[in-house]
């Protein structure tokens, strides 16, 4: 029988090293739900039907597979459905289901995240 031994000080390595891309991995995740929340707050604030919920426009991952955008706050809902669907009185005014800058800047933010990371450390970006 023939084979190869590794040292479980470089299986510790390797794992100690999986962990902390594991951890930045959810740091970028995290950098990236602000700038999301951040970019549609911004462009909250430039609407007139929405300018008085871009404090409440928040970020969340509520089944550990996907990010939300929306309006924290119950006593917003109604508000923030109107403002989204528009009333009899008010066209739509589609600021959370059809905002890809909230996308692009998620991805730039976590991507410069991750970059600046590992670029000057010699690691799995370099």
């Amino acid at each position: 029988m023939s084979g190869f031994e590794i040292s479980s000080f470089m299986l510790d390595d390797l794992g100690r090293l999986v962990r902390s891309y594991q951890e930045e991995a959810v740091n970028a995740g995290r950098v990236g739900r602000e700038a999301a929340r951040d970019a549609v707050s911004d462009l909250a604030k430039q609407h007139p039907r929405w300018i008085g919920l871009a404090d409440y426009i928040d970020t969340w991952d509520a089944e550990g597979d996907r990010f939300w955008v929306g309006v924290r706050g119950p006593q917003f809902v109604s508000e923030a459905f109107a403002a989204e669907y528009g009333t009899d009185e008010y066209p739509p005014a589609p600021l959370l289901r059809l905002n890809d800058a909230a996308a692009r800047a998620a991805s730039a933010a976590s991507s410069a995240y991750l970059n600046n990371r590992f670029s000057n450390q010699g690691g799995l970006l370099a």
